[in-house]
């Protein structure tokens, strides 16, 4: 499996402009992340992705825009 978001996850909540940025290159395990919206209720996973070990990812979070990046190791 490649770094990526989970096919068959929604992606909620697209409209704004906030990131975030998973730096898993100094890690040996690959990283599952599930990110909730504690706004609505009940909580719900607004982004489902997976990052493979030595691997870093920028997410745009409210845009479909999505950057991936691999650290030299």
């Amino acid at each position: 499996m490649k770094s990526g978001y989970i096919k068959n996850y929604p992606v909620r909540f697209s409209d704004g402009y906030s990131s975030i940025t998973v730096d898993n290159s100094q890690n040996d395990s690959d990283v599952f992340v599930k990110l909730f919206s504690l706004d609505s209720k009940p909580e719900q996973p607004i982004r489902v992705f997976f990052i493979r070990a030595s691997n870093c990812s920028r997410r745009r979070m409210f845009e479909r825009v999505t950057t991936m990046c691999a650290t030299a190791t």
